[in-house]
């Protein structure tokens, strides 16, 4: 039993990543940079493995809490693209964004994971940029 709880405990802790380690990230310039492309809109995450729960966009930093299938690649990818053209709908203009997951393995292993994006190049090009970023819809 106590063995048992041990491992549980373990486990748990191997598998969460909280705010404080993305902040860790952060601090140490590993947010990879976000990219531009024109095509934001026809970008495509894997089928249905992949979800935003929340995001936070700073002045510099994108951080979203998002879960995955596939958990058991450890090769999976993450990359946040930004389109170079302000679009107007709604009271504000803002720049459409997406987070792209892909991943060669397809367990059914469920992850969650705080992932952190560095703005600071998009930000120089767009200083007072709202950034709308869009959730991808499971099929």
């Amino acid at each position: 039993m106590k063995n048992l709880l041990i491992f549980a405990g373990t486990l748990l802790l191997l598998s969460c990543r909280n705010e404080s380690e993305t902040e860790l990230f952060q601090a140490q310039n590993q947010c990879p940079t976000a990219k531009v492309t024109d095509a934001v809109s026809d970008l495509k995450s894997d089928d249905g493995i992949f979800g935003i729960h929340s995001e936070k966009i700073t002045e510099t930093t994108l951080s979203a809490e998002v879960s995955f299938g596939g958990g058991c690649d450890p090769n999976h990818k993450f990359e946040l693209y930004l389109s170079p053209n302000r679009l107007i709908a709604g009271p504000l203009p803002y720049f459409d964004a997406r987070i792209v997951f892909t991943t060669t393995d397809y367990c059914k292993r469920l992850d969650q994971r705080t992932l952190c994006f560095d703005l600071t190049a998009f930000r120089k090009q767009n200083p007072n940029a709202v950034i709308v970023l869009k959730k991808f819809q499971e099929k």
